[in-house]
C-alpha cells in the first residue's frame, strides 16, 4: 500500500527591510509633493492663500483651483518612480487621491489654523507708509525741510485737533517748529490700518518724546506720550509713490474729526 503525502508548501521569504521601504517611496512621494507645493505656494504668496478674506469668492476659487492642479504632480511621480527596479507601482488614481489630501490638508492648516499674518506681510507697501512716519520723526530732530519736502505732499494738511489750528502746507507748519523747538528723540508705535486702497490710506500711531523750546537753551527738558490713535497719517499714491497728503495730532481730543 502506497500513502501520498501532499506536498509541502514553502512560504516565500519574507521581504527585506530596504524592498518594505523602497515599497514606500511611491506613497511618501505624493505625500510629500502636496505638502511641499501648497506650503511653498502659502509661503511665497501669503497676500493670495493666507490674506484674503475668508468672504473674498475670487480669492477661495483661486486657492481651489491651485490646490486641484497638484493632481497633475501625480503622473509625473509615476514617470519617475517607474524608473526603480523591483517597485510595484500603486494605481495612479491613489497616489494622485494622496497629494490631492496632502495639498489640501495644508491648504487648512495655513488658511484656518494659523494666525492672520501681519498685516505688513499681507499688504508689503505699508512698510513705505511706515517708512515715511520714521523719516518724519527724524527729520523734525535734525530739522532737515528738505526730507519733509520729499516726505509729504506740497499742499499736504496739518492740523493740531486739540487747538483747531490748521497749516496749509508742510512749510508753514514745520518752519516755525524747527526755529522754535529742539526734538531730541521722537518714537511712533502701535500702528493701526484704518483704510488702504490702490491710490489713497489712513495710518494712526502713538506718539512719544522728548523736546524744549530753544529760546531756554536747557536741552530737551520736557516729554510727551500720546495714546494709541492720537496721530492719523493719510497716504496719497502718485506716480507708484506714496507720500502723506495730511497729518492730524490730538486726535485723542476729538477722534471724529480725524475718521478718513
Amino acid at each position: 500500500m502506497s500513502h501520498k503525502y501532499p506536498a509541502r508548501q514553502t512560504q516565500p521569504p519574507p521581504p527585506s527591510p530596504a524592498a518594505s521601504l523602497r515599497s514606500l517611496l511611491p506613497y511618501a512621494c505624493a505625500l510629500l509633493l502636496g505638502f511641499g507645493i501648497v506650503t511653498l505656494f502659502a509661503l511665497f504668496f501669503p497676500s493670495f492663500m493666507r490674506c484674503a478674506p475668508l468672504n473674498d469668492l475670487p480669492s477661495w476659487l483661486g486657492q481651489a483651483l491651485f490646490v486641484g492642479l497638484t493632481q497633475l504632480i501625480s503622473p509625473l511621480l509615476i514617470q519617475v518612480t517607474r524608473r526603480i527596479p523591483h517597485l510595484k507601482l500603486p494605481s495612479l488614481k491613489l497616489l494622485t487621491t494622496l497629494t490631492t489630501l496632502a495639498g489640501i490638508s495644508v491648504f487648512v492648516f495655513f488658511r484656518f489654523l494659523l494666525p492672520t499674518p501681519d498685516e505688513v506681510v499681507c499688504h508689503p507697501e505699508l512698510k513705505q507708509m511706515y517708512a515715511l512716519i520714521e523719516a518724519e520723526g527724524q527729520a523734525v530732530q535734525s530739522t532737515d525741510m528738505a526730507a519733509i519736502e520729499k516726505i509729504y505732499l506740497p499742499d499736504a494738511v496739518i492740523q493740531n485737533i486739540k487747538t483747531g489750528v490748521i497749516w496749509g502746507s508742510p512749510a508753514l507748519y514745520y518752519g516755525p517748529k524747527f526755529k522754535q523747538e529742539m526734538h531730541c528723540s521722537i518714537t511712533h508705535s502701535h500702528y493701526r490700518t484704518l483704510l488702504l486702497t490702490s491710490s489713497e490710506a489712513t495710518l494712526t500711531t502713538a506718539s512719544a518724546g522728548t523736546w524744549g523750546p530753544r529760546a531756554d537753551q536747557n536741552g530737551c527738558l520736557q516729554t510727551y506720550s500720546n495714546p494709541a490713535g492720537s496721530d492719523y497719517w493719510y497716504f496719497t499714491k502718485t506716480d507708484s509713490t506714496w507720500r502723506i497728503s495730511a497729518f492730524r495730532f490730538n486726535c485723542f481730543a476729538a477722534p471724529d474729526q480725524c475718521q478718513p
